[in-house]
C-alpha cells in the first residue's frame, strides 16, 4: 500500500541560522501533526554529537499554522542551530550533519499511538556554502612604512590602506574575517561571529541581516551587481598596536566572482600629502596562486635607470604549515645567508626587504630582490614586489607578480607616453623576462609597426615604445594570431625613469595579463583619481583614468557604476551601458567617469559584444588637468560631458599608483527560474505543486576552447536534482555549434533541470568548472537564483 502522506523542506541544504520551510502534505484533515528533528547517527556533524532537537506539534489549520487553513497540509517552520547547546558560543549543533525530519500525524482518530498514526520522513543537510573565491589582503602595513622609509625620510606612521571589493552579480554574499583575532577555521561557518558586543568576529555581507555585519555604504546589506565596497581607513604603525582595522593580513571570501584591490600609502611623507608615494596592486584569488615564482626584475638590473634599485618581496600564504624558500639574490640555490627558509600558516606574509637608506626608524634594512630571484612554495602562495628609487622624491611602483605555470606567450597592454618624455616626464616601458633556459625571440606590434627583441635565458630586456596613442602587442612564434613560442614574463611602468628623468612625478606599475587570460568584459574593483591624507576622493580631481586596448575593432561598451538596472542604454547582448567607445586593435584609449563626475572610476563595468579580447588598466595619466582629449570628439576636444577637470599634476592629490585590471573569469554562468533572472529574493512567486524550470546558459568570455564542462547545482531537495544538458541528435550540447565538445569564444551551451515547487523562500547556486585544451582547471564561475512558493488559497 502506498502511503500518501509526505514531508519535505524547501531546500536541501541551510546554513546556521537559516530558516527551514518545512511542508506536510496529505495527512488526515484538521490532525495534528508532531516534527521530530534529529542528527543521522552515523553522519553527526562537526560537534561531535548526535544531537536530538526539541520537538514541536502543529494542528492543521490551527494558529501556529502557517496558512490557517484545515487541509490535510501544515506548513512550519525550523531554525538551524546557530551555536553549541545553547552556550552562544561553539561548533553549531548540526553543522556538517545529515539531519532526520519526521512528521506523525496523529490521523483520523486524532490519537497518537494508534493504528491510524501517519508517519512520514526526509533528510536535509546543514553544510557549508560553496564559495567560489577566497582571498588574502596582501602587503601589512607595518611592512609598507618599512618599505616607505627604505625609500624617503619622515614617513608618517600612519599608512593610509584600501581594500575594495566590486560585486559582479546580484545576490553575492561576502565573508570577511579579519586577522588581528585569529582566523575563523570555517570562513564560511564562523565560531567567532560579529555581532555589536564583538566587533572583531567575521563578518557576513550581502546576506540582509545586519546583526552579523552589514557592508558599509549597502543599503538593506543586499548586493547588486556593481556595488562596490571601499574599506578605507589609517592604520598605524610603530607600534601596530591590538586594534581590529580593515588591512593586510585580512581573509575575504566570496560566493561569485568579485574584482579586490589593495592600496596604500603614507598619509604624509616629507611634510606633503603621501599619495605621492604609494602603492597599489591587484589581488588574486587562491585560484590564481602558484607554487614557484621568477622575479622579473630587480637590483642588479642595468638597464632600468635606476628604477628598480630598490626591490622588495612579500610573499603570502593561504595554507598552514607552508615551507616558502626565496633565493634572494637569484644565484640558483637556496643556501645563502641572504635566502630565505620559513615556515608560514594562513595570511602570514614574509617580505624580503630592499636595500635601504640606512635611516631610522625600518633599521635594518633588507638585501634586495635581484632579476631570478626564485620562490619556490610547498603550498600556493601569493607574490608581490615593491621597487623604488631611495631618496628620489617619491619613487615607487607595486607589481603583482604570476606564478610561473601561469605565464603566458602573448601579452596586450593598453597604456601609451601621453606627453613627449622630457627631463620632468618620462615615458611608459616594458621589461620582458625570460625565465626559460633557452634564448626566445618576442615580436611586438604597436598602431605604428613591428619588430622583435632577443631575450636570453634569465635575461630582462626593456622596450620603450615611441608612438603615442597605441597599445601593444608582444607574443613568441611565427604566428601573431596563433602564438605558439615560449613563455615570457612582462611588467611595464609609467613616467619610466630615464638618463636624464628618474621617474618620480607620476610613475607607478602594472604587470600584464596574458592573452589567454583575457576575456570581453571586466569588473573595475578600486580606481580613485585622487586622494587626501585620509584616502578619500577629491572633488574636481580626477587624475587616473581606465586605459583599454582591443584585440581587434570593437565597440567597448561601458556601464559606469556596474549596475544595469541605472543604465538606460542596451547592447547587442541585452546588457545595459551608459557609453559606448570605438576602440580600434591596438588602440590606446583613455576612458574617465562623465556620467558621474564624481572623480571616481571604481566599480565600472567595460564589455564587447562581438567576442573582441580587451586589456585594462587604472593608472594615472600625465596629461596636464583640463588637456585630456574626448575620444568621442573629431577632432578631439578637452570638454568631456561638459567635465575639464581631468588630468593630473605632479604632485598630491594625485596618486602615483595604477594596477592592471583583472578580467572577469572567461567561463560564465546564467541560470534562470521559469525564464526569470533571479539573482535576489525573492524572485518569481510560483505555486506549491507546480513545476519550476531552470535554465543555465554557459558561456566563454575568453579567447580560447574550454573542455570537461560541468554543471552543478545545490538545489534540491532531491540529492537527485542535477542540470542535464540538453542535446542534439548527435548526442552535442545544442549550443556546441561545430559539435566538437569544446566550449568555443562565442558559444553558449544549454543546461536544464526542473523541480516540483515546496512552499516559502528557495535560493541555490549554480556552478560551472572546465579545463583548458592543456588539461588545466580555469576559475570556475556561479550565479544564485532564487523563487517563493506560495501556497493557493482556498475560495
Amino acid at each position: 500500500m502506498t502511503n500518501n502522506w509526505t514531508v519535505s523542506t524547501d531546500k536541501n541544504n541551510y546554513m546556521p541560522g537559516d530558516i527551514v520551510v518545512i511542508t506536510a502534505r496529505g495527512f488526515a484533515v484538521g490532525s495534528t501533526i508532531e516534527f521530530a528533528i534529529k542528527d543521522d547517527p552515523d553522519d553527526f556533524g562537526d560537534d561531535g554529537n548526535a544531537d536530538v532537537y526539541q520537538p514541536f506539534s502543529v494542528t492543521d489549520g490551527g494558529a501556529s499554522e502557517l496558512d490557517d487553513i484545515a487541509n490535510g497540509e501544515v506548513l512550519v517552520v525550523w531554525r538551524v542551530p546557530t551555536d553549541n547547546n545553547g552556550t552562544g558560543s561553539g561548533t553549531p549543533d548540526a553543522f556538517n550533519a545529515r539531519l532526520i525530519l519526521t512528521a506523525t500525524g496523529s490521523g483520523a482518530d486524532r490519537t497518537f499511538g494508534t493504528t491510524d498514526d501517519q508517519v512520514a520522513t526526509t533528510t536535509f543537510t546543514d553544510a557549508d556554502p560553496a564559495l567560489l573565491q577566497t582571498y588574502f589582503v596582501p602587503v601589512p602595513e607595518q611592512q609598507v612604512n618599512y618599505i616607505f622609509n627604505d625609500l624617503e625620510n619622515n614617513v608618517s606612521d600612519g599608512i593610509i590602506s584600501i581594500i575594495s571589493m566590486t560585486m559582479s552579480r546580484d545576490g553575492t554574499l561576502i565573508y570577511y574575517d579579519q586577522w588581528e583575532n585569529g582566523y575563523d577555521s570555517n570562513i564560511t561557518n564562523p565560531t567567532n561571529i560579529y555581532s555589536i558586543g564583538n566587533p572583531g568576529g567575521t563578518q557576513i555581507w550581502g546576506d540582509g541581516i545586519d546583526e552579523n555585519g552589514a557592508a558599509p555604504g549597502i543599503t538593506g546589506d543586499i548586493f547588486k551587481a556593481g556595488d562596490i565596497v571601499v574599506l578605507r581607513n589609517v592604520v598605524p604603525t610603530n607600534p601596530r598596536g591590538t586594534q581590529i582595522y580593515f588591512d593586510g593580513g585580512d581573509k575575504i571570501g566570496a560566493t561569485t566572482a568579485i574584482a579586490v584591490t589593495r592600496g596604500y600609502w603614507p598619509q604624509t611623507v616629507e611634510g606633503s600629502g603621501g599619495s605621492v608615494l604609494g602603492g597599489a596592486v591587484e589581488v588574486f584569488d587562491i585560484f590564481r596562486y602558484g607554487k614557484e615564482y621568477k622575479v622579473p626584475v630587480g637590483q642588479n638590473l642595468t638597464n632600468d635607470n635606476g628604477m628598480f634599485s630598490y626591490a622588495g618581496l612579500a610573499v603570502g600564504a593561504a595554507q598552514d604549515n607552508t615551507l616558502v624558500q626565496i633565493d634572494v639574490n637569484g644565484d640558483g640555490d637556496f643556501a645563502d645567508a641572504t635566502d630565505v627558509n620559513v615556515t608560514l600558516n594562513q595570511g602570514q606574509t614574509y617580505v624580503v626587504r630592499g636595500t635601504g637608506d640606512g635611516s631610522n626608524p625600518s633599521l635594518p634594512s633588507g638585501p634586495g630582490i635581484n632579476v631570478n630571484s626564485r620562490v619556490l612554495a610547498s603550498n600556493p602562495v601569493q607574490v608581490d614586489l615593491v621597487t623604488g628609487v631611495i631618496n628620489a622624491n617619491f619613487q615607487s611602483d607595486s607589481f603583482a607578480l604570476k606564478p610561473l605555470d601561469k605565464l603566458g606567450n602573448s601579452y596586450y597592454s593598453p597604456v601609451t607616453t601621453t606627453v613627449t618624455p622630457s627631463n620632468n616626464s618620462g615615458p611608459v616601458s616594458y621589461f620582458l623576462y625570460n625565465p626559460g633556459s633557452g634564448t626566445i625571440t618576442v615580436n611586438y606590434r604597436t598602431t605604428a609597426g613591428t619588430g622583435n627583441l632577443t631575450v636570453a635565458a634569465g635575461e630582462t630586456v626593456r622596450y620603450t615604445p615611441t608612438v603615442s596613442g597605441s597599445g601593444i602587442h608582444f607574443y613568441t612564434g611565427s604566428d601573431l594570431n596563433n602564438p605558439n613560442g615560449g613563455n615570457f614574463d612582462v611588467i611595464a611602468t609609467y613616467d619610466s625613469a630615464t638618463s636624464n628623468y628618474i621617474g618620480q612625478n607620476w610613475d607607478w606599475g602594472w604587470t600584464l595579463t596574458p592573452q589567454n587570460g583575457l576575456t570581453s568584459q571586466v569588473v573595475v574593483g578600486w580606481a580613485q583619481g585622487s586622494s587626501d591624507t585620509n584616502g578619500n576622493v577629491v572633488a574636481d580631481a580626477n587624475g587616473s583614468p581606465l586605459w583599454v586596448t582591443a584585440t581587434t575593432n570593437t565597440i567597448v561598451y561601458v556601464d559606469w557604476d556596474g549596475n544595469p538596472a541605472n543604465s538606460t542604454l542596451s547592447a547587442p547582448n541585452g546588457q545595459k551601458y551608459d557609453i559606448a567607445y570605438t576602440v580600434n586593435a591596438l588602440q590606446s584609449v583613455r576612458l574617465y567617469d562623465s556620467k558621474f563626475n564624481d572623480s571616481d572610476q571604481s566599480g565600472a563595468r567595460l564589455f564587447t559584444t562581438d567576442g573582441a579580447l580587451i586589456a585594462v588598466a587604472y593608472g594615472e595619466d600625465q596629461t596636464p588637468q583640463g588637456n585630456v582629449p574626448n575620444p568621442l570628439s573629431t577632432p578631439p576636444t578637452t570638454n568631456i560631458n561638459n567635465n575639464t577637470k581631468f588630468g593630473s599634476t605632479a604632485s598630491s592629490p594625485y596618486l602615483d599608483v595604477g594596477t592592471n585590471v583583472l578580467p572577469l573569469p572567461a567561463l560564465a554562468i546564467k541560470k534562470f527560474i521559469n525564464g526569470q533572472d533571479a539573482d535576489s529574493p525573492t524572485g518569481p512567486v510560483i505555486l506549491v505543486g507546480s513545476t519550476a524550470t531552470f535554465t543555465y546558459n554557459v558561456s566563454n568570455n575568453g579567447g580560447n576552447p574550454l573542455k570537461n564542462v560541468t554543471v552543478v547545482d545545490d538545489g534540491g531537495p532531491d540529492s537527485s536534482f542535477a542540470p542535464n544538458p540538453e542535446v542534439n541528435s548527435g548526442g552535442f550540447n545544442i549550443g556546441d555549434g561545430n559539435s566538437d565538445n569544446k566550449l568555443d569564444t562565442g558559444e553558449i551551451w544549454k543546461y536544464k533541470a526542473t523541480k516540483t515547487v515546496t512552499a516559502g523562500q528557495y535560493t541555490n547556486i549554480a556552478t560551472v568548472n572546465a579545463k583548458d585544451l592543456s588539461g588545466q582547471d580555469v576559475a570556475p564561475d556561479a550565479d544564485p537564483a532564487n523563487y517563493f512558493g506560495a501556497t493557493p488559497a482556498l475560495t
